[in-house]
């Protein structure tokens, strides 16, 4: 199996006068090719959580683009269109992938793009096609929207903040695309959105008030049918919400999480187009 992974990865504070520039990404770490893998394996990344997925389940692992910045500002236009445009480009030359994985955080606004990481994930969908499988981690603190999980099949965020669990995620990302791409079991994803602003002081998910509600603990027990990612944000974004994965049936992803969303706000299924043909598996 031939797997492209890469991501471009940023936190944009919008209230932070000094833009994310190129030049500060190559501060911090900006790969491409085949200096992403020697760069980024053995780290405590989902990379490295990528990379031990390809070696455990045999993939033909093809590096495009790694692009790493500390928080900043708005990432100007120059920079995000030559970065989207690198990656979009390797993914191309790359010839025929049956999946990739891409590390995101969620959360990055461009001088043209509220939702950067949703505009990254369309130009991908665009450029591999409808039917190549697409698996994205996402940050704890990621502005989850319907534009991401219109265009991916999959989305995995952090459990954990402090974020401990990173390789972790990276692995699970590679073992949803090993599934899908063995067993031709597609996820479905579900959308909820809830009006809750946690306080940061109240995030921290070693202390019993920023742990998930039970829900997410036993479903990860119950693998084999979910996986909910619940978002937390900081105050500088929009409120962001939370989803379910569920393998093979999207009435028990929408049930499970409708039991755990204010009543107020609708549940939202994955939009029809790639995701109804990406989710033809059993």
């Amino acid at each position: 199996m031939r797997v492209a992974v890469g991501g471009i990865y940023h936190e944009s504070n919008t209230f932070f006068s000094q833009p994310m520039t190129l030049e500060r990404f190559a501060e911090c770490q900006l790969q491409y090719g085949a200096d992403v893998i020697p760069s980024w394996a053995g780290t405590c990344s989902e990379i490295e959580g990528f990379l031990e997925g390809a070696q455990r389940f045999e993939f033909d692992v093809i590096p495009t683009l790694m692009a790493w910045g500390m928080p900043a500002g708005a990432v100007t236009t120059g920079c995000f269109e030559h970065l989207v445009a690198e990656l979009v480009s390797r993914l191309k030359s790359a010839g025929p992938l049956d999946g990739v994985l891409l590390m995101l955080h969620g959360a990055m606004v461009t001088d043209n793009f509220a939702d950067a990481d949703g505009e990254i994930l369309r130009r991908v969908r665009a450029a591999i096609g409808p039917n190549v499988a697409l698996v994205v981690t996402l940050d704890f603190h990621a502005n989850l929207t319907d534009e991401m999980v219109h265009w991916a099949n999959a989305i995995v965020g952090y459990d954990t903040y402090p974020h401990v669990d990173q390789v972790e995620r990276g692995l699970e990302a590679a073992e949803i695309l090993n599934r899908m791409l063995r067993d031709d079991l597609y996820p479905h994803m579900v959308l909820a959105r809830c009006p809750l602003l946690p306080h940061i002081l109240s995030q921290c998910t070693e202390r019993a008030n920023g742990r998930d509600d039970g829900g997410g603990a036993s479903m990860r027990a119950n693998a084999r049918h979910y996986k909910r990612h619940r978002c937390c944000w900081f105050s500088v974004h929009r409120c962001a919400p939370r989803g379910v994965c569920s393998f093979g049936d999207r009435r028990n992803a929408r049930t499970c999480m409708h039991g755990r969303r204010d009543p107020g706000q609708p549940g939202m299924d994955a939009p029809s187009g790639v995701r109804t043909r990406a989710t033809s598996g059993p």
